[in-house]
């Protein structure tokens, strides 16, 4: 089974890739894939730089993963000097299991 990658274009130009199956976790980059044109068009999201997207992709591939596996992987601990950005960037992106406080004790 051949795995879909999506890019994102991050504020700083970084260009992040993204499992389909991570992105449908986002309302919002889920919406934005049907406007393009071909998969190597990135969608662009100018409000985050690439450290925090990143972070927060890990999350939606590990989730991914894990409901895919019906196994446990380990979760990454957020830097509290990114946790607000964190959070904003999932609530911005539509990621609602990232926007619940018990995803994080």
């Amino acid at each position: 089974m051949t795995t879909t990658y999506y890019k994102i274009e991050t504020i700083n130009g970084k260009i992040l890739k993204i499992s389909e199956g991570a992105l449908k976790m986002s309302s919002t980059l889920s919406l934005a894939t049907e406007y393009l044109e071909d998969l190597d068009e990135a969608i662009p999201v100018y409000d985050f730089e690439a450290d925090i997207l990143e972070l927060v992709f890990d999350y939606c591939e590990k989730r991914y993963e894990e409901k895919s596996n019906m196994g446990t992987v380990g979760w990454r601990m957020i830097p509290v000097d990114q946790a607000e950005n964190f959070y904003a960037a999932a609530e911005y992106l539509g990621i609602h299991f990232l926007c619940q406080k018990e995803e994080f004790y």
